[in-house]
């Protein structure tokens, strides 16, 4: 399993559990923590365009530059995956990030577990 892989799944868990077991993610969820040095998580491509997800992960990288960022497949619910690097390495967090599209297009940033 290459590390992009092993740091996803490890995300998968961690959101898992912070979610409370196999509660399914709303397509307007954008959700990424920290997995084994690495930012990882998932998001609905109707809701959120990559670009939209970049920025969102700069908030978790020191300095707030990206090194890396990839897509690694789509989960059963049709999410797109994805990993990312941060350079500097990853501001500390309480837990994994949900970014919520509200309805009036704005969008809330909530940390579980904060």
């Amino acid at each position: 399993m290459s590390r992009a892989a092993a740091a996803l799944t490890g995300m998968g868990l961690t959101l898992l559990a912070a979610c409370g077991g196999g509660e399914t993610l709303a397509p307007e969820v954008l959700a990424f923590g920290p997995a084994d040095g690495t930012l990882a998580g998932s998001y609905d491509p109707a809701q959120f365009s990559p670009d939209l997800v970049r920025a969102q992960l700069r908030g978790g990288c020191i300095g707030g530059q990206i090194g890396s960022y990839a897509e690694t497949g789509t989960d059963r619910d049709g999410r797109i995956t994805f990993v990312a690097t941060c350079p500097s390495g990853l501001i500390a967090a309480p837990g994994p990030t949900r970014v919520e599209r509200r309805t009036d297009g704005t969008l809330m940033i909530r940390r579980v577990g904060a």
